[in-house]
């Protein structure tokens, strides 16, 4: 009996298999796993028409401790949508949670303590966070001047 592809074998209802038909059905496995014609260039395109996944979001707030870090003309070069940088400072003596926000080599404040807890356990087990920009006022008052959405993906 000569192979042909696709193998094609015959199964029966039976409470048992014989040597035969297992035979047959463990092959057709074997070539349906690894010699598939095309197998990598299908995978391939099939994780490019996956769009990227969306972080998800865990708070909107406004950036602490601007006034000690930037003024109105940092804050200027800001515009929504803006990704802004989120770095963990573990040994900043005020908050050993505290997580600073940059953009740009320019550190804009940090996210706000009474949030912090849990974006900073997150950071530190490995996870990313992200942040942009949500909205810039120079004229608000300092703790209202930057507002961004921080998430995690």
């Amino acid at each position: 009996m000569q192979a042909s592809w696709p193998l094609k074998f015959n199964l029966t209802v039976s409470p048992m298999m014989d040597r035969r038909n297992f035979l047959q059905l463990a092959a057709a496995c074997v070539g349906t796993l690894f010699f598939r014609k095309g197998a990598d260039e299908d995978y391939a395109a099939a994780q490019e028409a996956v769009p990227p996944v969306p972080p998800v979001p865990l708070c909107l707030c406004s950036v602490a401790g601007g006034q000690y870090h930037v003024g109105p003309v940092s804050l200027a070069q800001l515009r929504p949508g803006q990704s802004l940088t989120l770095r963990r400072e573990p040994e900043n003596l005020h908050d050993e949670l505290a997580i600073a926000v940059h953009a740009g080599g320019v550190k804009f404040g940090y996210l706000p303590r009474r949030l912090n807890e849990i974006p900073a356990n997150l950071m530190d087990s490995g996870r990313r966070l992200v942040a942009r920009v949500s909205e810039v006022n120079p004229d608000a008052p300092p703790w209202e001047s930057l507002v961004m959405e921080v998430g995690v993906r």
